[in-house]
């Protein structure tokens, strides 16, 4: 997995930074939720795979201790909610049914916490993140308003006045004056196009490979072809940057990952290759034997190209 975000970057920590903390942690008998999610989102599973095991483990473990959190010590709180958040930020692009669900579990939460007044900045911020990202801004608005104290980031331009339909895929573009513009994307008629979900140095990688065949570059910059970030993305330098070393392939963010249909934004860069809005293929990143012949391949074997 490849994401700029926070927590995805924590999900991806290699297991033996934490081992030792767990162990402590059991020796000392207290929980260990957020490893417990963390095993799961390290594992080689599938992203499917992982969705379903984070889900069972939230049902028998996690949220039994979100009923009973009152009764919770503090520290088994904190614990709690680093699960809970995780388990959101990775159903953000693999497990979109259970969004809303681990978002009101981190909510419950933190309102446990701060009734407490032992909250961490740490916390409120990425629930605060997590609002945003569900582009829920007035939620968003009223934490800050809550937390007047802490300096939350302004994410202001993520909530530009722009009027879409919520049942279509949306996103965000860069304008010529550094300003984010939402809107709704027009997929060609015919419903034969690519998406490549994209963020991080994987996909600049392969962005370049590509720049080294005219040929495919021509067709990567055509209007059949969106680049897009995951919605995690709150970092507006990143689109910025992205454009101005790749202006043939301009990016957009995804506004919902859920709207668009059939892509995978759980890992990063993928290459779906729809036919009559139909996904019809898939390649992820360029490494290896395959490369851009693969790509080219697959584009041809659809249909998209001669």
């Amino acid at each position: 997995m490849c994401h700029r975000k926070r927590l995805s970057i924590i999900a991806s920590i290699s297991f033996s930074i934490f081992t030792t903390s767990v162990m402590a942690n059991a020796l000392e008998d207290k929980p260990v939720f957020w490893s417990d999610v963390l095993k799961i989102t390290a594992s080689d599973s599938g992203s499917s795979e992982k969705a379903s095991s984070i889900r069972s483990l939230f049902s028998q473990k996690l949220q039994p201790q979100l009923v009973d959190r009152a009764a919770q010590p503090d520290d088994a709180l904190h614990d709690l909610y680093r699960a809970v958040e995780t388990a959101y930020f990775y159903a953000r692009t693999n497990d979109y049914a259970s969004r809303l669900i681990y978002r009101n579990g981190m909510e419950a939460v933190l309102d446990e916490l701060h009734r407490r007044g032992v909250q961490e900045p740490e916390e409120v911020d990425s629930y605060h993140d997590g609002l945003v990202v569900a582009r829920d801004f007035k939620a968003a608005e009223k934490l800050k308003n809550d937390f007047a104290g802490l300096s939350l980031r302004d994410y202001r331009r993520f909530n530009p006045p722009a009027k879409i339909d919520r049942l279509r895929p949306s996103a965000f573009t860069a304008d010529g004056e550094g300003r984010l513009v939402l809107s709704n994307v027009d997929l060609p008629d015919d419903g034969a196009y690519v998406v490549v979900v994209i963020g991080c140095h994987f996909a600049e990688d392969s962005a370049r490979e590509i720049l080294k065949s005219e040929e495919l570059a021509t067709f990567m910059g055509g209007d059949r072809v969106l680049w897009v970030f995951s919605d995690l993305e709150l970092n507006q330098q990143a689109l910025n940057e992205w454009n101005k070393k790749f202006p043939r392939f301009e990016a957009m963010i995804a506004y919902d990952n859920a709207l668009w249909t059939d892509v995978d934004f759980s890992a990063g860069p993928t290459f779906h290759v729809f036919r009559d809005r139909k996904l019809a293929g898939t390649q992820e990143g360029l490494e290896g034997t395959i490369g851009t012949s693969g790509l080219a391949k697959l584009l041809k074997a659809t249909g998209l190209t001669e």
